[in-house]
């Protein structure tokens, strides 16, 4: 299936960073031969739903301060966040702003950030992005299509609980335990072996609980 593309006002001559659509394509087949990790799927708490491969502009903010614009490929959405593809690395918890087709196919520009990134082939990569704010993921999709499935994504989101919790455990089999625990009931789970890496976390973002061992 080609990759389709939003109509927008984003000036694809200023994209420092592109991809053709038949490497989105590509890419997205590669990344179907290889699953997301567990430690990323225990963090997914919304339904996610297929609606590509869509290449779409983007604009990213790295830590340091400097911008880079980059075509992505979009694979799957959800109301909190979208998976894509792509070429060179993006650092978690650089700020990223989209441009995603609604059903009429105009471009809506949606801000997030990079929840994770891990490498494909060569210089390609597959991000996480996390919305600043939750959409409403039905105007993207194809109603007749997918009426059904967010019915019972929805139903299902009623049972589950919204939180983001971090966990400072340096036993790595208690702490996968705990975090398939706690993502079992739909916690956001993020994982800090070690005091360094806990107060880096909380430096950079706010959590709503802290799971600790009593050793502590």
């Amino acid at each position: 299936m080609p990759a389709r593309r939003p109509t927008t006002q984003h000036d694809d001559n200023q994209l420092t960073v592109p991809v053709s659509e038949q490497q989105i394509v590509w890419l997205v087949e590669l990344l179907k031969k290889s699953p997301a990790p567990q430690e990323v799927l225990a963090k997914r708490r919304s339904a996610r739903f297929q609606i590509g491969p869509v290449t779409v502009p983007s604009v990213v903010e790295h830590l340091a301060g400097s911008e880079s614009r980059h075509f992505v490929g979009v694979f799957d959405i959800s109301k909190s966040g979208v998976g894509v593809v792509h070429r060179g690395y993006l650092h978690v918890g650089s700020q990223i702003r989209l441009w995603l087709p609604d059903q009429t196919n105009e471009a809506i520009a949606i801000e997030g950030k990079i929840r994770w990134c891990r490498y494909l082939r060569d210089t390609y990569h597959a991000s996480g992005v996390e919305f600043t704010e939750p959409i409403d993921v039905q105007r993207f999709l194809d109603p007749g299509l997918w009426l059904t499935e967010i019915q019972n994504a929805e139903s299902e989101d009623e049972h589950t609980l919204d939180a983001k919790v971090i966990l400072r455990e340096d036993d790595a089999l208690i702490g996968m335990l705990v975090t398939e625990a706690l993502a079992a009931v739909g916690l956001d789970v993020v994982a800090a072996p070690e005091r360094g890496a806990l107060f880096d976390a909380i430096k950079r973002e706010p959590f709503d609980c802290l799971v600790m061992s009593v050793s502590e």
